[in-house]
């Protein structure tokens, strides 16, 4: 599943490994997750009427859609096999907030209340725990959240959810940004592209409290963005040519 900006509206493509082609959502689509087997697709329709929530059996072919969802600027991870997180986009001066949605019995449970700024959260391991950026006492605080995105425990590593990957083992692999310039507000500047990080890559064991660099074998300023590992080898797009790395 891809995501990317055409004449300033998002497109949602997925690639069909075995067919080898590309199908492309409806483009008034805004968010959009593979169930955890993936064999199935979920996804937000933006309509002047309120959102909707749509499910499509990729096997079968089939969409059907399963409830309006009157809540803008959201984005979806669809966690276990009945539970949808739908989180409202980060912000400096906007608390966002989650809610689960059940697929089953169709109800949408928020999950804080009062919201939290600068929201930012990525999942691992199966969705199994996250990383969760937030603002605490009017600074950025890294968090390990579990399914049910309570904290587990706070961490002091200067980075964003989607610049790690689990590489299993206890291990994550984190760009870690070297500095970060004076006045800039994570993550509100950072995904507003106001500045590029010069990040160092890190290998981290949050459980023991050790991190050490990985040589990256690459010269040029890198600005890890949608880190993820695969096997032996990492994943990144780096945000300063805009490529993708392995």
């Amino acid at each position: 599943l891809a995501s990317y900006r055409d004449n300033n509206d998002y497109k949602f493509p997925y690639f069909d490994v075995k067919k080898k082609i590309w199908t492309p959502l409806p483009d008034e689509t805004i968010s959009a997750d593979f169930s955890p087997s993936s064999k199935e697709l979920a996804y937000i329709i933006e309509r002047n009427s309120g959102n909707v929530l749509f499910v499509k059996d990729l096997i079968k072919n089939q969409t059907r859609e399963i409830a309006k969802i009157n809540l803008s600027e959201v984005e979806l991870k669809w966690l276990d096999t009945q539970k949808i997180l739908i989180t409202e986009k980060e912000s400096q001066s906007v608390a966002s907030r989650m809610w689960t949605f059940d697929l089953k019995t169709k109800d949408l449970q928020i999950l804080n209340n009062a919201g939290e700024k600068r929201l930012a959260i990525s999942w691992f391991d199966n969705n199994s725990f996250g990383l969760k950026f937030s603002e605490k006492d009017q600074r950025g605080v890294l968090s390990f959240i579990n399914r049910s995105v309570a904290e587990i425990s706070e961490e002091s590593i200067s980075t964003l959810p989607s610049k790690c990957a689990y590489l299993g083992d206890g291990k994550m692999a984190c760009g870690v940004f070297k500095e970060i310039p004076p006045g800039v507000f994570l993550p509100d500047d950072y995904m507003k592209r106001k500045f590029y990080s010069d990040d160092d890559l890190y290998l981290w064991s949050p459980s023991v409290g050790t991190k050490s660099i990985i040589k990256t074998g690459i010269a040029d300023q890198v600005d890890f963005d949608q880190l993820s590992a695969t096997g032996t080898k990492l994943y990144f797009i780096n945000r300063i040519d805009k490529a993708l790395y392995q």
